[in-house]
């Protein structure tokens, strides 16, 4: 039977309506271990991901020669709905590129608060993505999330008195727009 992946790699991305009429195998990876679940995750692909993954033998922890899977890629791609659903399915948040990097590693890069407390409710480990980069704890801190010596995650959420004054300067310019 042949593979998805090699059908993508000559002709492109499918639909989603091809994807659902094909005959070809739509979860075998290429040589570098490249899943097609993994490329629709990079690309951000929802629809097609979500039906990749739902298909018998998904191979939704297969990790590419580089250790990426398509966790760390729907991460990338900042596809909320993308990571939950691999999470609802059991994607483990542990593993490790070659570079070290953890899916939370990625979205403390991408600086996306959301994704990250996602993660870190799904048990993906702190300490671990941060494993000594100086500068990851400091994006971390961008976006309000800090861990203590203990191993203890602190997950700050903004000051109300500054949204306070955020939302009071935006009505402020809305009624000098609307004045015209």
């Amino acid at each position: 039977m042949e593979k998805l992946i090699d059908y993508i790699h000559e002709n492109g991305l499918c639909s989603l309506e091809e994807l659902q009429k094909s005959k070809l195998d739509l979860n075998a990876p290429d040589k570098r271990g490249y899943t097609p679940l993994m490329l629709y995750c990079e690309e951000g692909r929802t629809k097609e991901a979500l039906f990749l993954m739902n298909q018998e033998g998904a191979l939704i922890n297969a990790q590419d020669k580089f250790g990426y899977t398509a966790l760390m890629k729907a991460v990338a791609s900042e596809k909320v709905e993308l990571v939950e659903a691999l999470l609802a399915l059991h994607a483990d948040v542990k593993p490790r590129n070659v570079y070290g990097f953890t899916a939370l590693s990625s979205a403390i890069i991408h600086q996306n608060r959301d994704m990250v407390v996602l993660l870190l409710d799904s048990g993906a480990n702190m300490r671990e993505a941060l494993d000594n980069r100086a500068h990851l704890a400091s994006e971390a801190a961008k976006i309000g999330v800090t861990m203590k010596n203990t191993g203890q995650v602190m997950i700050m959420f903004p000051d109300d008195s500054r949204l306070v004054a955020s939302k009071k300067n935006y009505l402020s310019q809305k009624n000098e727009h609307t004045r015209e």
